[in-house]
């Protein structure tokens, strides 16, 4: 029997027709998410595409996007009022990344090559706060965009520059400039003149984040990856002249 953990993605108060609904379910990698939603809602039939699985209920179309239960709370705070990439762009202010799997650091060797990532949290309510957001705030959840925006806007990091456009990495500057809930929060920056955080403020949040990631002993953790894959590289190098 299935006894895994499936919750609504929360959305603002005051949106006023469903005509979609998200849910994340926790499942583990042997159990098939297709049969578990068949006992549960018994649809007609489920379009899978990779780990989203669509069908229709009660004259709603339903997605229900599939993660380890290791990953639950995380990905159901990012996927929340579609706030993980508001909070993704202050992470990669500071070469972390944020995504429905926790937060991480990308190691990479040569400013290019990614080694690999290493998990830093998979707390929600631990990454918010390491990023500035008010998680008190985000837990009681927003009456109306405006206010999700508000909140946003007002973290303890924000940085009007980082949310332009011209400024996000490409591969977010080409899905966010077809987001409704990214152009509306432009338009609210634009609209109330949305001043930065003091910069002594933002400046302090490097310290903060790095004694953060000092106390887990990431720095130790990408030394010893980027060691590892330089031996690698020169045993490989030793062994081709040999050739």
């Amino acid at each position: 029997a299935f006894v895994g953990n499936i919750a609504l993605v929360p959305a603002v108060r005051s949106k006023s027709s469903f005509g979609d609904m998200d849910l994340v379910l926790a499942i583990n990698e042997e159990e098939n998410p297709v049969e578990i939603l068949q006992k549960l809602f018994n649809p007609e039939l489920v379009l899978s595409n990779g780990g989203v699985h669509t069908f229709a209920f009660k004259e709603l179309q339903i997605d229900v996007i599939c993660h380890k239960p290791e990953n639950f709370a995380v990905a159901l705070a990012y996927f929340s009022f579609e706030s993980g990439n508001m909070v993704g762009i202050v992470a990669h202010e500071y070469f972390l990344k944020y995504g429905s799997d926790g937060l991480s650091l990308p190691v990479r060797i040569d400013g290019t090559h990614q080694l690999g990532v290493i998990d830093v949290s998979k707390d929600p309510n631990e990454i918010m706060q390491l990023l500035g957001f008010d998680v008190k705030k985000f837990c009681s959840g927003f009456e109306d965009l405006n206010e999700f925006y508000e909140w946003v806007t007002r973290s303890l990091y924000f940085n009007t520059d980082k949310y332009k456009l011209e400024n996000l990495a490409h591969q977010n500057r080409m899905r966010n400039k077809k987001r409704p809930i990214y152009i509306g929060l432009r338009e609210y920056i634009d609209k109330n003149n949305c001043p930065s955080a003091p910069s002594e403020i933002r400046l302090s949040s490097i310290q903060a984040i790095g004694d953060y990631l000092l106390n887990k002993g990431i720095p130790e953790i990408r030394a010893n990856m980027i060691d590892r894959a330089q031996k690698g590289k020169a045993g490989s190098t030793k062994f081709l002249d040999r050739l």
